[in-house]
């Protein structure tokens, strides 16, 4: 039998974050939304039904498969409907039992509620939320809203669930993913908010050294391309 490498052997090796920066090959894979799909009509009863079935609960207008992101139950078809329900209280009958506090686990409650407060451009006013996301570490309203804004961004931009806000969360890893994503798609964070995230107490206080080497490393290459 041929010598294999060790390349060979270790195909899927766990990136280390130990004494380097990760390569864009390491990125997190973030889940993706699931795109709109329709169906030809036809006469029959039957495809009637299954249409209504796949309508998006909000606009009624697109057919989907991509489910609420906090309940993963109704169908939304995108993030505008989603942020469209919360922010003008459409279905908010839907959305008061996608947070409900009777949720068995207390850190998905807490993802699901910063879910919300982040499409109600709000700072989470629960107090376990406002905890387990950190905002605690910020004295100023004005930079407690700089927090919500990268939360914004990150679940506008790349629909990052609450499920995996939680994962996050459990995991004692939210700042390390949060610089990761920010490694790999350097568009989801300005310099001038970065620039304040390394002033802030929460960069001394909250963020870990993985996840201080990481930013740092984000801020050079924007602050090369500059130049």
């Amino acid at each position: 039998m041929s010598d294999m490498s060790k390349d060979d052997m270790n195909i899927e090796e766990q990136p280390s974050f130990l004494g380097r920066i990760p390569s864009p090959t390491n990125c997190p894979r973030i889940s993706s939304p699931t795109p709109s799909t329709s169906t030809d009509s036809t006469d029959s009863a039957d495809s009637q039904y299954d249409e209504v079935c796949c309508a998006c609960i909000i606009c009624r207008r697109k057919f989907t498969v991509r489910k609420c992101a906090l309940c993963n139950d109704a169908l939304i078809c995108s993030m505008n409907c989603q942020e469209v329900a919360v922010q003008d209280d459409i279905h908010s009958r839907h959305f008061a039992i996608c947070v409900s506090k009777t949720d068995a686990s207390m850190v998905f409650r807490t993802a699901k509620t910063l879910y919300k407060s982040v499409l109600g451009n709000k700072i989470p006013s629960d107090a376990a939320t406002f905890n387990d996301y950190q905002f605690f570490w910020l004295s100023s309203l004005a930079d407690q809203r700089k927090l919500l804004k990268i939360y914004a961004t990150i679940i506008s931009m790349k629909d990052v669930t609450p499920r995996e806000w939680d994962i996050w969360v459990k995991e004692n890893t939210l700042f390390e993913r949060i610089s990761m994503l920010f490694h790999c798609f350097p568009e989801l964070i300005s310099l001038e908010d970065l620039v304040w995230l390394k002033a802030s107490n929460l960069w001394t206080e909250g963020l870990g050294k993985t996840a201080r080497i990481i930013c740092e490393d984000v801020i050079a290459r924007k602050q090369e391309r500059l130049l």
